[in-house]
């Protein structure tokens, strides 16, 4: 089975395709960075600048359709801190999801950290 992460980050989107094998084995398909600097494209409001906003989606839009030529593949979108703070940040996921089909889920800041330090989620008590 393939699938594909897209990263939606405050300051690059990311997307990793990859290829689960037997025994859980990954094997990397397709990776590619595009600089978006969401965080810099913050107006006093903490909102979106229309820049920022469009340069994202643009963005986005790239990176799905680069992920969608792999067969079978299931992509996946995970948006960070300047989409979660924006007062336009759901306004945005629609954007994407609308042009894109893909339904990214914002994660809190707990989350965010722990994935970036790649520690495993905790397992719940037995």
């Amino acid at each position: 089975m393939d699938i594909a992460v897209l990263d939606l980050g405050s300051n690059s989107f990311h997307l990793l395709v990859a290829r689960l094998g037997d025994g859980g084995a990954l094997q990397e398909l397709d990776d590619c960075k595009r600089m978006v600097r969401l965080a810099a494209s913050r107006g006093p409001d903490g909102a979106l600048d229309a820049a920022g906003f469009l340069r994202g989606l643009e963005a986005a839009e790239l990176l799905v359709r680069r992920a969608r030529p792999h067969a079978g593949v299931h992509v996946v979108g995970v948006a960070t801190a300047a989409i979660r703070e924006a007062p336009n940040g759901a306004a945005f996921l629609e954007a994407v999801r609308t042009c894109t089909g893909l339904a990214a889920e914002i994660v809190t800041g707990e989350e965010e950290a722990r994935l970036s330090r790649g520690t495993p989620k905790a397992s719940p008590p037995t």
